[in-house]
């Protein structure tokens, strides 16, 4: 049985990569700005209690816009303005949050808009049984290490390695004390939890769940939504 959840959306990063004169988050996908699409995705779940959307604190007045054209119930997110850093914006969502202990939290980066609705349930049951899961997929490609010259060092075993995706989910007050007590070695909310001493379950992604980074994966993208 899944569990109810909130959904904290991060979308605070500047899209420097994208070379646009606006934010990733507003950047036109298929007709809508981008956040649209994980707002809807993550707030269509029969257990999502609300979302928070974690924007740059100079796209708080358009934000509201983005959740008009989501298509979602406005009363159930709440629009709070990030930090320089993800933990910090993550921090901030999760302080935005009134939720009773069992509930969980799925954080996702609105980057990746073509999250598939299987792949989130499979990910919520997880988190739902065992506290912790994350979306991933295995590593498939080769893999070489080089030396600060950029020549040849070594080859890397990859029998062992997956490629971190969001939604990250956890039981709520175990993430936030995770980040509380999470030094500067974390790259993310996985490792924070991991670290803190909860099992983090990998759960392998059915379907493709890219990262918009530059202006040349919109296409791909845009064929993703349209499927």
């Amino acid at each position: 049985m899944i569990r109810d959840y909130w959904a904290v959306l991060v979308a605070a990063g500047e899209g420097t990569r994208l070379g646009g004169a606006v934010r990733k988050a507003a950047i036109p996908v298929a007709g809508r700005p981008l956040a649209c699409y994980s707002l809807a995705t993550m707030m269509a779940h029969r257990c999502c209690r609300g979302a928070i959307l974690v924007v740059h604190r100079d796209d708080l007045g358009e934000a509201a816009d983005w959740v008009h054209q989501a298509a979602v119930d406005r009363s159930r997110v709440e629009i709070v303005a990030g930090g320089k850093q993800r933990r910090q914006s993550v921090v901030a969502g999760l302080a935005a949050i009134s939720a009773i202990s069992t509930d969980l939290v799925a954080i996702h980066d609105v980057a990746r808009p073509a999250l598939h609705g299987e792949d989130l349930e499979a990910v919520l049951q997880r988190a739902s049984d065992q506290g912790a899961a994350i979306l991933a997929q295995r590593v498939t490609d080769t893999l070489h290490r080089a030396d600060s010259d950029d020549l040849w060092h070594s080859g890397v075993d990859r029998t062992s390695l997956w490629q971190a995706q969001t939604p990250q989910v956890f039981d709520l007050e175990t993430l936030r004390d995770a980040l509380q007590g999470a030094t500067g070695i974390a790259t993310d909310e996985a490792e924070a939890v991991a670290r803190s001493g909860q099992p983090v379950r990998f759960v392998a992604a059915n379907h493709a769940n890219p990262k918009l980074t530059t202006a040349a994966d919109v296409p791909w993208i845009e064929a993703l939504l349209g499927r």
